[in-house]
């Protein structure tokens, strides 16, 4: 009962009422004029939180309600208000990506850098969320952008975290600091690497980012990369670590007068050209080995520390799964290079027949062939020479500097290729020198650094990993031996023809080998493709010019045979015209299709310069490769953006997961709180008797409600049987569909009739038009004819004036029979009128007596509750009866033991006469007999009070239901009180 006082205390303005209760609920569904009635006349507070810590500002917030959060803020409400969890109206509306919100909020000067109960501020949330918009709204206000949380995050941080690239880079535009870290030490690439966002890695790395910090436990951004296991960002970031050590390389081993041997090994011939050197891998990039951090030009510090051979473990375990991925990559190589040797051979099998028949056309094929030819075995020469290179410092460093060496020459061999492509000839011929210092350092510093046991494991790998390298240095010798029997096969196909292009110098080949470089395979595809096509195209066209040759050849047979059959004069002149004519259009046909066939000759001999063009190197090749790339650069951002999806979906359900079970332990919490809950109410005898007769006016007055409601019900019955007879009056005088129907078609019948007797007559008419034409012409005729055979005027006379009648008549009849069928027409859309307006008459009396049923069922509906109501009070009436009989019986006892009390303190007082000295104890007797009626008396007190204040809720719950008025909150208040009174009921 405490809590239903609590609900219906109107006195007390601090406490939570039902007007605040109407606002929040307004809010929610975004009724703007109920928010500003509910705030201007009822005074209901925007600012007053819930049982749940929440206020209609805040929820105005979080649901994005931006009139509700105008009228709320135009009533002066206090910006600065935080819910239980700490968060503002403005936290709230970032972090649920509301901007036009944020926007108001921030127009009514609130406070942007207010931190939560986490030290988040709303550009945190914001940043977190991915919402570019607020994060550009809240640093237009002069936020300060490098602020951090408890746990050390700055907004850089956590959008990188959760993977939003722009806004990574909006925040970078504002200042934010690239290189923060939390409080583990991690920075924005080490998170953005975590959660695979390669957006975001290479928009860190080209603002410069340092990829050679480490966090608190030694891990550097490569480790954060390959736990998240995404390829893409691994080769990125190790392409930029790539790219970091070779300008360090540069700039501290290059000098001019080194650049000066480079110009002059340049303007010599470019036959001692060496072979460009691998590259450092990104293995051996200083993210590795930092701390401490070692150029190629420095000394590596001789410390033994636990810390930095642990990180020489990892790095010799990462470098033996980069040489077995290198071994797999070369495999696959190898076996695209046999594809590409069999493509060829192939290719000169189809070339070898047509070289006599061909000429010049085949010429520039086959020297295309062998300048791809060439490229391929100067690229198998450079894979052995980058194969064999590395071996050699074994014998001076001994077993533990080999480890590294055949590590770096076989994980470096792409970047050695794309160096083939890219690199220029300074980057060629100093990489052998840096390599060497680089690998000799390694070396030495993994040798001083491991222990034997893992030498031994490692030795037993190395070994095995040399085997596979001899067997692929094997394959691809005999891969280059094919390759020369190719190149021997088509310089003997091509000694005839191509005499002065055979004597061209291999070093341009070998420029176009380094052009050409990934591309080759596709263009060889594509070329096989098109040629297949002009193949396909030439032998039609050749199938259509045999077909024409044939037809001329007949063409010229028959006008052969024409020549002599004018030259022997058979013909007529008619036949003659139309020989000419039928020889004129085949020789225009013959053109035709003549230039037809030549425009199509031409382009296929354009598409085949094109082709060879291609091949021989002078269309750019590397346009093919880079639509390639762009193609999987798209293709990633796709992947990218899908995962990134997966990971939102799995936080969402997560998240929904965790809210459902809060909310079942809140509900169980609560059932078991009502169950625990029981209040007993004592109430006097009189009070109680006061009350039922109260509940038996109220029982009358409900009564004599419904009798008003029976009336009332019995009075709309009757109107509805007023309207259900109007409606059958209406049916029954209004035309039936169906007989309506059957007029309409019988009207219809008769037009149709009337329209063929119409065309009957017409037909008539034109009959006796022509008879009348046909008399005439033989009036005409008669005429001419002589006076014997012609025939009276008498006669004729009479004929016509017979047939003038029967026209006139006819004419007469098509008059009516028009006239008719207007009639018919005006008849067919009065009938037509008619039953539209008894439709609508239908309609409208069916409208009525449903709404007549409609109010008759909400009136019973109305009955049956009043009846259930009754019953209901019917049933508290005896429930408070038994209740008093248990408070008389416990009033009798009271006033029993008062009796007992008094009787006591009258043989006390008797006592006190008689014996005088023990005078203490029986006033302390007294004292607490007078405590204990006291509180007796206290306790009736409470319950008399307690007693009005039921009564009072009950005449005012009463009243609502009588008024017909009852609210949410009044319904469970009776519920309330129905399951306290079935309680005591249940319990006897």
């Amino acid at each position: 009962m405490k809590s239903l006082k609590a609900k219906f205390r109107k006195s007390d303005t601090h406490e939570w009422s039902k007007n605040d209760e109407r606002l929040l609920s307004a809010v929610e569904h975004g009724e703007a004029d109920k928010v500003t009635s509910l705030l201007s006349k009822k005074g209901a507070s925007p600012t007053k939180l819930d049982s749940e810590g929440k206020s209609a500002l805040h929820a105005a917030a979080t649901r994005g309600q931006t009139e509700c959060l105008a009228v709320i803020l135009a009533h002066g409400a206090d910006v600065s208000l935080q819910d239980a969890s700490g968060f503002t109206a403005l936290h709230l509306a970032a972090k649920n990506n509301h901007p036009e919100c944020a926007k108001k909020l921030l127009q009514n000067k609130c406070v942007v850098d207010a931190p939560d109960s986490s030290g988040r501020t709303a550009l945190h949330h914001a940043a977190a969320c991915g919402n570019n918009e607020i994060v550009q709204l809240l640093c237009e206000n002069k936020y300060h952008v490098n602020l951090k949380d408890s746990d050390g995050f700055t907004p850089l941080l956590l959008s990188a975290r959760h993977a939003h690239a722009e806004v990574c880079q909006s925040l970078l535009d504002w200042g934010a600091d690239i290189n923060a870290r939390d409080k583990n030490g991690r920075t924005a690439v080490m998170l953005a690497g975590e959660s695979s966002c390669l957006a975001a890695v290479e928009l860190l790395v080209q603002r410069g980012a340092d990829l050679h910090m480490v966090d608190s436990l030694g891990h550097d951004v490569l480790h954060y990369t390959k736990l998240s296991g995404s390829g893409d960002v691994q080769t990125a970031l190790n392409t930029a670590l790539h790219r970091q050590q070779s300008e360090s390389d540069k700039s501290s081993v290059r000098s001019p007068q080194h650049g000066q041997k480079l110009n002059e090994d340049r303007s010599s011939t470019p036959k001692k050209r060496k072979a460009p050197p691998p590259p450092i891998s990104p293995m051996q990039s200083p993210g590795f080995t930092s701390p401490p951090y070692f150029t190629p030009s420095e000394t590596p510090l001789s410390s033994n520390s636990e810390s930095s051979k642990r990180f020489n473990y990892k790095e010799e375990e990462l470098k033996s799964v980069a040489l077995k991925d290198e071994i797999e990559k070369l495999h696959k190589e190898k076996s695209m290079l046999l594809e590409t040797i069999e493509d060829l051979k192939q290719i000169v099998e189809q070339t070898e027949p047509k070289t006599e028949h061909s000429g010049k056309k085949d010429s520039s094929l086959i020297a295309a062939l062998q300048a791809k030819i060439a490229s391929l075995s100067l690229e198998n020469q450079q894979l052995a020479q980058i194969i064999k290179k590395r071996p050699a410092p074994q014998g001076e460093e001994g077993q533990g500097s080999s480890r590294p060496n055949s590590i770096d020459s076989n994980a470096s061999y792409h970047s050695t290729r794309a160096d083939f492509e890219l690199s220029s000839d300074t980057q060629i011929h100093t990489g052998d020198e840096e390599d060497l210092s680089v690998l000799d350092i390694s070396g030495s510093s993994i040798k001083l650094e491991m222990d034997e046991d893992v030498r031994l494991s490692q030795d037993r790998e190395i070994g095995l990993l040399r085997d596979a390298l001899e067997n692929l240095q094997t394959k691809l010798i005999e891969s280059k031996r094919e390759n020369r029997s190719l190149h021997a096969r088509l310089d003997t196909n091509s000694e005839k023809s191509l005499s002065e292009d055979g004597q061209k110098p291999q070093e341009e080949l070998q420029l176009r080998g380094e052009s050409a470089g990934a591309a080759e395979d596709n263009v060889l595809q594509k070329f096989q493709y098109l040629k297949s096509c002009l193949e396909q195209e030439v032998k039609e066209l050749k199938a259509k010019l045999i077909k024409s040759q044939e037809v001329q050849k007949r063409d010229s047979c028959l006008i052969r045979d024409l020549q002599a059959q004018l030259k022997n004069g058979h013909l007529s002149e008619e036949e003659r015209q139309e020989l000419k004519n039928t020889y004129s259009a085949l020789v225009e046909n013959v053109n035709q299709e003549k230039t037809l066939l030549i425009e199509k000759y031409k382009e296929s001999q354009e598409e085949i310069k094109m082709l060879q063009e291609a091949l021989c190197g002078t269309v750019p090749v590397e346009a093919a490769a880079k639509d390639f790339e762009e193609m999987k650069a798209e293709l990633g951002e796709i992947i990218d953006g899908l995962q990134r999806r997966l990971l939102e979906l799995s936080k969402s359900y997560s998240e929904a997961k965790s809210e459902l079970s809060a909310a079942r332990n809140q509900l169980q919490a609560k059932a078991s709180e009502s169950k625990d809950k029981t209040d007993v109410v004592c109430v006097t005898k009189e009070e109680h008797e006061q009350k039922i007769q109260e509940l038996v006016f109220k029982m009358k007055d409900i009564q004599n409600v419904l009798k008003d409601t029976e009336a009332k019900h019995q009075a709309a019955l009757k109107e509805i049987s007023q309207v259900k007879q109007d409606a059958e009056n209406q049916a029954q005088s209004s035309v039936t569909i169906a007989d309506h129907t059957q007029v309409v078609a019988s009207l219809g019948n008769a037009i149709k009739n009337l329209e063929s007797e119409v065309e009957l007559l017409k037909e008539q008419i034109e009959q006796k038009t022509l008879q009348v034409d046909a008399l005439q012409n033989r009036l005409t005729v008669e005429k001419d004819v002589t006076p014997d055979d012609s025939v009276s005027r008498l006669e004729y006379e009479q004929m016509r004036e017979t047939l003038e009648g029967e026209m006139s008549d006819l004419k007469l009849l098509l008059k009516e029979a028009l006239r008719k069928q207007d009639e018919m027409a005006l008849e067919v859309t009065a009938a037509w009128q008619e039953v539209k307006d008894s439709r609508n008459e239908r309609d409208a009396a069916q409208e009525l007596a449903v709404r007549r049923e409609q109010e008759s069922s909400a009136v019973n509906s109305k009955y049956r509750e009043a009846q259930d109501l009754i019953t209901q009070l019917k049933k508290q009436v005896e429930n408070h009866v038994v209740s008093e009989r248990d408070k008389n019986k416990k009033i009798d006892e009271l006033s029993k033991e008062v009796m007992k009390l008094k009787e006591a303190l009258n043989s006390l007082s008797q006592l006190s006469y008689t014996s005088s000295s023990p005078k203490r104890q029986q006033s302390q007797q007294v004292d607490s007999l007078q405590q204990q009626i006291k509180q007796l008396q206290y306790q009736l007190a409470e319950t008399k009070k307690r007693h009005h204040e039921i009564v009072s809720v009950y005449r005012m719950h009463l009243l609502y239901a009588v008024q017909g008025q009852m609210d949410e909150d009044v319904q469970k208040a009776l519920k309330q009180i129905l399951v306290m009174c079935k309680m005591p009921a249940e319990a006897k």
